[in-house]
């Protein structure tokens, strides 16, 4: 019996509810997989991701990395899907501490789409930048210049 293969992707849950919903994230590297995992917690880092799908912006760490199986694949080995971040200011005029959010965007050779602008994200109470201020990005003043990553922690 033929059964289709099965690939590991990486997800986060969006914390939107009730309703569950999924945001991909690209799986470790090699060198992350063998690498000591007593060297760093996994709570350590805490980085802020917008869902493609709501626009819920929420801080996320390694322990809210959850493994599912596709048998399409992974859409970031397939370079359907790219890992982005954003440079947004808080709402602190004199404060310069910029805090980067991820999302994911989609390329010209996918059928996926982020559902969800930057314009239109709302922000959960924990998304701070450095200083500890709420972030108020303004998109009008802002221009709007993505980074290409290759891993979320």
């Amino acid at each position: 019996m033929l059964t289709a293969a099965t690939n590991k992707c990486y997800v986060l849950e969006c914390r939107r509810g009730p309703n569950v919903h999924y945001i991909p994230i690209p799986g470790p590297s090699r060198s992350e997989i063998y690498a000591n995992p007593l060297a760093t917690s996994k709570d350590a880092k805490r980085v802020l991701v917008a869902c493609p799908e709501c626009g819920l912006v929420s801080a996320y760490s390694e322990s809210d990395v959850q493994v599912q199986m596709s048998p399409s694949g992974d859409p970031f080995e397939a370079d359907i899907r790219r890992l982005v971040s954003l440079q947004v200011e808080c709402d602190d005029r004199n404060c310069d501490t910029p805090r980067s959010i991820r999302t994911i965007l989609e390329n010209d050779r996918g059928t996926w789409t982020q559902r969800v602008l930057p314009r239109d994200w709302t922000f959960s109470s924990e998304c701070l930048c450095q200083s500890g201020h709420r972030l108020a990005p303004n998109w009008e003043e802002n221009h709007v210049a993505w980074t290409h990553h290759t891993l979320l922690f």
